[in-house]
């Protein structure tokens, strides 16, 4: 089955209310951290990995990213620092993150770095009911495109 942007969101409203439901099975969290003056700092780790980054490694930084990443799937990363540098990097679990930051780590200049984390497909969005049965707005589907540049 196809989802369109309506539809997944309509999802992650649904199980953001459930209770029990802040994370999906076999998720966890990650958070890419910056600071004023080029630091950053990128974690996995723990139930809430930006609490040691903002304590430590980059006090007083900017959380750019939060966000889930599949435990045992597919993962991608996308890299972006300051200066134009940018890398995507794929594997399963947090290999791909574990190699994109060794990336920006063996590279020297690089500040501002940004990680983003998507997984490449969420358990969560697995057809819990038939979503073709919804109706959103009054007896019509939205539109399947989502476009972007509408939103600033």
């Amino acid at each position: 089955m196809r989802f369109n942007f309506s539809m997944i969101m309509l999802a992650l409203l649904v199980l953001s209310f459930a209770p029990g439901c802040s994370e999906a099975d076999g998720t966890a969290q990650y958070c890419s951290v910056t600071d004023a003056a080029g630091a950053w700092d990128f974690a996995w780790m723990g139930e809430e990995p930006c609490g040691p980054i903002l304590g430590r490694t980059v006090p007083g930084g900017t959380i750019q990213e939060v966000g889930s990443y599949s435990l045992r799937g597919e993962n991608r990363v996308e890299l972006r620092c300051a200066g134009g540098y940018a890398s995507s990097h794929r594997g399963v679990g947090t290999l791909a993150m574990s190699y994109a930051r060794s990336v920006v780590a063996r590279r020297q200049g690089l500040a501002g770095c940004v990680f983003t984390v998507a997984p490449e497909e969420l358990a969560s969005l697995d057809e819990p009911l038939a979503l073709d049965s919804v109706q959103l707005v009054a007896g019509r589907m939205p539109a399947t495109v989502f476009e972007i540049s509408r939103y600033p």
